[in-house]
Order: structure tokens, then sequence, then C-alpha cells
């Protein structure tokens, strides 16, 4: 039976969340007899004031709850709290010589989300286990592996390894020289204190029989013939070049010819005629001479100084460039697939003209300005400039083709084509512009040094 007098039984019980008090069989009947709550976070029923009474003594406690009989204030947490009158001793445990009581113990909060239940061991399948021991005994070989493979080919190279040099002087006069290896990289040079020319040739890589250059006179025709080695080539045998070099008047009078399957062909010095070649790599040079006539099957030509009349320079796929070049008569380029850089030197340009054709690739011509070229007898450009599929640029001041005009002539089936001044100045319609203005509106305006007649 309940005891409305007995403060255990009036205070409201809580659901399990501990959050709003059940008013299922206790009275509250409406929204509003749902008790509130002050600023503790404890409920506070109907009709009782959440806020700190006006009369309420000073103190921690006294500051909230509502007045007790005895004029005290009422802990949130007590009876009076609730409107029940207190008899007898202190609820709660009070104190005896009186003050507030403590709170009373509150119910636990419930769980908010379900139970995963007591913790279990990952099962892993037989296939996992199998798996990952295949792959633990990968690494594991791996790494045993890898370390024994670099040992022991650094074991196998240190043994194997060896140094091979080969020289012999050349005839002494000669009107050509040509120079032919397989799988080498060849080396031709002028030196003034040179006393004969010479050929010198030099392998390292593992242990094999290397033979000599072999020199042969015929008339007034020199050949230097570098024999393939025995057995497979390959990267791992070793590394040759060979080197050729010739007193300074001895190259003067030469026709010079270098010819090599694979490997790179640098030629320096001054010369007759120069033609280099070579199938797989690389041709460089630096030279004066009449003609040049410079090529590689796939790879990449640089001209990156000296001067002559007539250059020559071709890829089958790969790359060419000529710069600070002094070409006096004609200039010609030409790759099926790759792109051509052509720079020409104000201190010699081909009057007879520049031939360019690509048949894919990019093509940039750059002349120097009219008033800085050396012969005074150049003062133009015509420029014919097409491509099947690209864009074409002509961006310097053209003329008609007549005497004293140089003749630009470039060509591609499909890429790009830029002519241009070398400093980026184009001054032909007075307004000037240069490498840092602000081109980006002339691409759609038809007629612009742009327009390339798609538009």
């Amino acid at each position: 039976m309940n005891d409305p007098q007995d403060p255990q039984q009036n205070i409201p019980p809580q659901n399990h969340d501990g959050d709003r008090p059940q008013d299922e069989g206790r009275g509250w009947t409406s929204p509003e007899a749902v008790p509130s709550r002050d600023e503790y976070g404890t409920d506070v029923p109907p009709g009782a004031s959440a806020q700190p009474s006006a009369s309420a003594p000073s103190g921690a406690h006294a500051q909230q709850g509502v007045p007790s009989a005895s004029g005290a204030a009422a802990h949130p947490g007590s009876p009076q709290a609730y409107g029940v009158q207190a008899h007898g001793a202190p609820a709660y445990g009070a104190p005896a010589g009186g003050g507030a009581p403590p709170l009373p113990p509150r119910p636990p909060k419930g769980p908010t989300s379900a139970s995963g239940g007591p913790a279990e061991p990952v099962a892993v399948t037989r296939g996992g286990r199998i798996a990952a021991r295949t792959l633990i005994a990968v690494v594991a070989v791996l790494a045993l592996a890898v370390p024994t493979a670099a040992i022991g080919a650094g074991a196998y190279f240190q043994l194997n390894q060896t140094t091979i040099e080969h020289s012999a002087d050349l005839p002494a006069e000669a009107a050509s020289l040509r120079v032919e290896a397989s799988d080498a990289a060849v080396y031709v040079q002028v030196d003034d204190e040179a006393e004969v020319p010479r050929v010198e040739s030099r392998y390292e890589g593992r242990k094999r029989d290397i033979p000599a250059p072999v020199v042969t006179e015929d008339g007034d025709r020199t050949v230097v013939d570098v024999p393939t080695p025995d057995g497979p080539t390959t990267w791992l045998q070793g590394y040759a070049e060979i080197t050729v070099t010739l007193p300074g008047a001895y190259a003067e009078g030469l026709d010079l010819d270098v010819a090599t399957s694979t490997g790179m062909v640098d030629v320096s010095g001054e010369y007759t005629s120069v033609t280099a070649k070579t199938e797989t790599g690389a041709v460089t040079a630096d030279v004066i001479t009449g003609t040049a006539d410079l090529s590689a099957g796939t790879g990449a030509v640089d001209v990156w100084g000296g001067s002559m009349d007539v250059l020559q320079v071709s890829t089958r796929t790969g790359a060419i460039s000529v710069n600070d070049v002094r070409v006096n008569s004609l200039l010609k380029a030409q790759t099926r697939s790759g792109w051509i850089d052509l720079e020409l030197d104000p201190a010699g340009v081909p009057v007879d003209g520049v031939e360019v054709a690509a048949k894919s690739g990019a093509v940039t011509v750059e002349v120097p300005l009219e008033q800085e070229i050396a012969d005074p007898d150049i003062t133009g450009y015509s420029v014919s400039a097409q491509t099947q599929v690209g864009r074409s640029r002509v961006e310097i001041a053209q003329r008609q083709p007549g005497e004293g005009i140089l003749p630009l002539t470039v060509s591609t089936s499909s890429g790009e084509i830029a002519v241009e001044y070398t400093d980026g100045e184009y001054d032909a319609d007075g307004s000037g512009w240069d490498e840092e203005w602000d081109d980006s509106g002339w691409d759609e305006q038809p007629g612009g040094p742009w327009d390339d007649g798609d538009r």
C-alpha cells in the first residue's frame, strides 16, 4: 500500500534511459504534467519551479529547488522538491545537524545500442592460411634471392671483368677515311699536337676475345674496321668505344665517313666533308666542313656547333636539333616520325634556303631578326608552311620570294609547324610583341599571326 507520506514511494520512477519519467499510472495525463528539468538535469515535477527561489537562503544547495516547510530550500533530489512534507529525521541519511541531504543514487543509463555479445576469435579459413603462407614464402625467397643474386653477380663480374685495349697508327696520307663499327661508340677528333693519325679501341666487360681494329689502305682511301666479338652481344657483356685522333693538317683535306650499327657517333674538327650514320643511337657533331650528312635510323641527331656550306640531317624515328651552327648555303632536315628544332645563326644563314619535312611530328624553325643577319645581301624571309593535320604558326615578317630573300619551306603531314624569331620579337605591323606579351586573345581572331586558314 502506498503511503503518500513515505518519501521513497513518491519519487517519480524513471525509465531505462534516465531521460523522462514514466507517466503511466502516475496521474500525469497531459504533456504539461510531465516534469521539466533544472540546470542540473534533474526532473522537476509539475508545479515546482526549476529556478532558484527568491527567498531561498544563500549557499550551494539553497540556490536550487523549492522552499521547504522550514523555509530552507529543498535539494532538487529530495522529496520536498516534489511537494512532499518531510517528517521526522531527514530523508536519505541527511546529517542530524541539518543541511541539504546528499543526492540519491541515480539508476544507470540503459544501453543505446545492442550489445555485440562476447568477443569471438576471427575465423581464418584454410584457403586464407594457404594464401598467407604462400605470400610469406614468396617474400622470403625474394628477400633472400635478391641480395644473393647481387652478391653473385658482383662476384661473377669481379672475377670475369676485364679491360682490353688496342691501338694502331693510320697511313700518313689519305684523302678519305672510313670507320666501320657494328657495336661500339665512335669518337673522331682533331688534335693539333698529335704527330700521327691513330685509332684506339677500349673494351670493358666480361672476359672474351676482343679483336683489334683492322686498318686497310686502298690508294688514298683508308678503312678502319672494328670486328664484332665472337659470341652473343648484349649490354651485359661489356662496353666498347673507338677513338680516332687526327692531326689538324691531316683532317683538313679528309673526307670523313663514320658508320655504326648500334652506338653513338661523335665528330668534331675540320674536314673537307663529313658523313656520319648510326642505325640505333645518336649522332652529335661540331664540325667545320664543306658538306655534312648526318643521319640516325632510330635515335637523334644533334648539331650543336660549327660551320658548313651544306648541312643535311635526317632520322627515320627520332629527334633533330641544330643550334649555333653557321650554314652558309643550304639546310635540309627530314624525319619520318619525330620532331625537328632548327635555329639559324645570324653569323651564317643558308642563302639558298631551308627545307624541312616531317611525315609525322612537330617542326620549329627559329630565325634571327633581319637587322641582325651578318650577310647584308639577306633582307628578309619568304615562308611556305603546310601541314595536313595540325597547326601552322608563322610569326615572322614575310616577303615575296626574290633576290635577297631567304626561302623557308616547311611541311609536315601530321604535326604542328612554328616559324618564329629567335628572340620572339615581331614588329612587322608596328605594334610590336615579345615572348611576355599576352597573346591569349589572338587564337580566336581570324587574320592574326596564328591564323592557319582553318577557321
